[in-house]
């Protein structure tokens, strides 16, 4: 399994619990790789709707998450990478 950038949708989709495919897709990507990554504007993003919601426990979970989390920079690199996977995708 190729290393993977999670987009919003996704880690959305992993913090939900709820698709059991998802969730054994980041099983499995777990298991090989030992850490999901994210870009900071997806962090941003997640974190946003949390507060929106004022969902304090979510956010005090998720922050917990982010700290075992690859966090990327939102760069130019980070953008061209994210820009492959999802063209890949469809």
């Amino acid at each position: 399994m190729k290393l993977s950038l999670l987009d919003t949708d996704t880690l959305s989709e992993v913090l939900k619990k709820k698709d059991a495919s998802v969730l054994k897709n980041a099983t499995d990507y777990l298991a090989q790789h030992q850490q999901l990554s994210i870009s900071a504007m997806t962090r941003y993003e997640v974190l946003r709707g949390f507060k929106a919601r004022n969902a304090t426990r979510r956010i005090k979970d998720f922050e917990a998450l982010c700290q075992c989390m690859e966090i990327f920079a939102v760069t130019d690199e980070v953008l061209d990478r994210s820009a492959e996977i999802w063209a890949e995708a469809h």
